[in-house]
């Protein structure tokens, strides 16, 4: 070992291996980095650019780090000032920041005006934009879903390089999706300024350095060294870009894990990393092989998992601890035991930041927002925008329950006539405007129109069904809704003719028949949204407060946490049905799943309800293969009954309902909460209790609080 990396480990503590060295001293021409998950690849290669500015005296503004995100990009100059105090930093940016630098100059040079749509300054947003031109191809409005549909196949348009003339050749997530594509496309191109957004920005970029030889000059000579991180979320155009930057040199130092690659909707692929070879016939690899963050058996499982694939490096990640650890797979009967169980185990938690439940679907994290909430649990979501609340659908539900109740509204009746399919018509419904309804809008309607027998029959069933409500829980409602009015059959339709994603439609459904489990009421269900949709708000605001996180898998990569709870590891969720009918997805599906297992430290609790709902659940495909079940009675476990709470040290004194005496509370009482601590009651009733802390104020379910020892009273 050299002086230089002698002097790093005796100031930092960190010990390089040898695949690390020798990433590190990689001198001049193309490299490949396969990096496994909890590898060190971040301070491998910052190191690396260390060893350039210290050792070979590399002017620190001639080394570019290339980043993904502008999060990253961030924490890449952290860490380098971290670990190098006493050196000028590297150039660390995005590769969009880079884009923008070089579409700013070509547009410049050839008095192209232009103007970002992706900014707070533009005068039509995207959005606005993209629902513009869905108007003027489909003749309709777009909702939200829609314009997130159109703006994700466009951008993968785009980063896979497909030229605008084939958008409408490319099958799209529904039909005329590339029309509207190429509908925008034509309106931004032909608008002075011309309106550009971020892909844009790489598809510009890479076409400036293409055909311009002088701006591609101007850019390559900047830079005599560049290194590129998380490269298994390259699309192609910015992997081109990257590669117009060296003409002088190939100096391109390569970061990756084309096991960890899994954002193909947004364009990426490990298939660049797989042919780097062919790109760069020269190129030196170097494998990263040593996991220093999880125990043995998390990764001896990750690694069964993941030797499924078949494009990929073949290549074994190896354990650094020798620390065993624990990882199991738990079936449960249903949802509901998988939720209390996961829970009842954070109840006892002493340090919430270090647990983390993983997901595929924002859908699973509804039962765990509830009842964190509901014990008073703090827990912080790194995917809160992926909820409901306002949406069409719900309104929908709403308005079938306003018709439950008041049999005479015809605004509400209005909202939902069209989707009962019985071809209903817009003539139709305008003979109901001006008219008295006595008793019910239905038989009105049936009185004033020219109905076929067939339509008037479904109608009165629907009548009749509606009088069932009140005796229902929300949920059967729900059910009945969708399938007995065909409900859901409309959505279906409604989906493959104006794009929306059926997918999430369902999903909407799915949620909120799963919150109406246990209400009897349309206002009990109303406040539980409420209730969920304040959760969701608190969980944005993170402060100093230890947290149990939340996230979708995608969302957690890169992160990592002592206890991970991978729940719904399902056939039909993870993989999906569309992945196991596509190969490449399968991989990346499969992919995924390694992601989640390998944030986990210590301890990796794989789960999945039996039931969900009126479904039965096979165990996910996956775990099969990283099981294989020979042990099964020792890893896998199934657990049909809530299991029973530890209890805890100086719980509050409670009666035989598990519930400390009222009087022993009140307002303007003074208490203590094990997480948030003291603070003081302002508002109590047999049901919640509301506490001023010192920076918030939060309510809680009273009994909840009680019965699992988080409150207890100050003298």
């Amino acid at each position: 070992m050299n002086t230089f990396l002698q002097q790093v480990e005796e100031r930092t503590g960190v010990l390089f291996n040898e695949e690390q060295m020798a990433a590190i001293h990689h001198e001049e021409g193309p490299a490949l980095v396969l990096a496994c998950p909890g590898s060190g690849k971040t301070t491998t290669m910052i190191t690396r650019l260390a060893r350039l500015i210290e050792e070979r005296h590399v002017a620190p503004q001639r080394l570019l780090a290339i980043s993904f995100s502008k999060a990253a990009a961030l924490a890449l100059g952290e860490k380098f000032t971290q670990f190098f105090p006493h050196l000028p930093k590297p150039q660390f940016a995005t590769i969009h920041r880079l884009a923008f630098h070089i579409t700013r100059h070509y547009f410049a040079k050839y008095e192209v005006a232009y103007q970002l749509i992706e900014s707070n300054q533009a005068p039509i947003t995207k959005q606005q934009l993209l629902k513009k031109s869905y108007e003027m191809v489909m003749r309709l409005s777009a909702t939200d879903d829609v314009l997130q549909e159109l703006e994700t196949h466009i951008t993968l348009l785009k980063n896979k390089m497909v030229p605008v003339e084939r958008w409408k050749e490319v099958e799209g997530p529904f039909e005329r999706a590339g029309d509207i594509a190429y509908q925008y496309e034509q309106l931004k191109r032909q608008s002075s300024p011309r309106l550009i957004d971020f892909d844009d920005m790489l598809e510009i970029g890479e076409q400036a350095l293409r055909e311009d030889a002088q701006i591609r000059q101007h850019y390559a000579s900047f830079y005599d060294f560049i290194a590129t991180d998380e490269s298994q979320d390259t699309s192609l155009v910015q992997f081109k870009l990257i590669e117009h930057l060296l003409v002088h040199h190939q100096n391109v130092f390569v970061v990756a894990d084309d096991d960890q690659s899994i954002y193909m909707w947004r364009g990426a692929s490990p298939t660049y990393l797989l042919q780097f070879e062919r790109h760069y016939p020269n190129a030196s690899f170097y494998h990263l092989q040593y996991n220093y963050r999880s125990a043995t058996s998390i990764i001896e499982r990750a690694n069964r998992l993941i030797q499924h694939n078949q494009k990929r490096y073949e290549k074994e990640m190896n354990a650094v601890r020798e620390t065993e650890g624990d990882i199991r797979v738990i079936a449960y009967e249903t949802e509901t035991f998988q939720t209390n169980a996961i829970v009842d185990q954070l109840v006892e938690a002493e340090n919430f930041d270090m647990y983390a439940i993983l997901f595929r679907n924002n859908k699973s994290a509804i039962p765990y927002i509830m009842e964190l909430h509901k014990r008073g649990i703090p827990f912080q979501l790194k995917d809160e925008q992926g909820f409901f609340f306002n949406h069409w659908i719900v309104k929908d539900l709403f308005h079938f329950f306003a018709l439950s109740e008041d049999r005479t509204n015809v605004e509400a009746f209005g909202k939902i006539a069209f989707k009962l399919q019985l071809y209903l018509s817009r003539v139709m419904l305008n003979n109901l405007k001006g008219r008295t309804v006595p008793h019910s809008v239905f038989d009105t309607f049936i009185e004033v129109n020219d109905l076929r027998a067939n339509q008037k029959e479904s109608l009165q069933m629907i009548d009749e069904t509606l009088d069932e409500f009140p005796k229902q829980t929300i949920a059967e409602c729900i059910r009945t809704i969708r399938q007995t009015f065909r409900y859901e059959e409309a959505i279906v339709q409604r989906a493959e003719k104006f794009g929306y994603r059926l997918e999430t439609m369902i999903q909407i459904l799915d949620e909120m028949e799963q919150l109406g489990e246990s209400c009897q009421t349309v206002e009990q269900f109303r406040e539980k949204i409420d209730e969920l949709q304040r959760a969701v708000k608190e969980a944005k605001h993170k402060g100093n407060t230890p947290r149990v996180t939340l996230s979708t898998i995608h969302s957690a990569k890169g992160l990592e946490w002592d206890t991970v709870f991978l729940i719904d590891a399902s056939d039909g969720i993870l993989p999906s049905e569309r992945d196991v009918e596509d190969a490449e997805m399968l991989e990346e599906a499969r992919r995924l799943f390694y992601v989640g297992m390998t944030r986990a430290k210590n301890t990796c609790l794989i789960s999945y309800p039996k039931r969900t709902e009126d479904r039965e659940r096979a165990r996910s495909s996956f775990l099969e293969e990283c099981f294989e079940f020979e042990d099964a009675t020792k890893r896998h476990v199934t657990i049909s009954t809530r299991p029973k709470v530890a209890k805890r040290k100086a719980r509050p004194q409670v009666n035989e309902h598990g519930m400390t005496k009222l009087e022993q509370f009140a307002i303007q009482k003074r208490v203590e909460h094990r997480v948030f601590g003291e603070g003081i009651i302002i508002e109590l009733t047999a049901r919640d209790v509301k506490i001023r802390f010192e920076k918030e104020t939060k309510q809680f379910d009273l009994q909840t609080v009680m019965t699992y020892g988080f409150l207890t009273e100050r003298e």
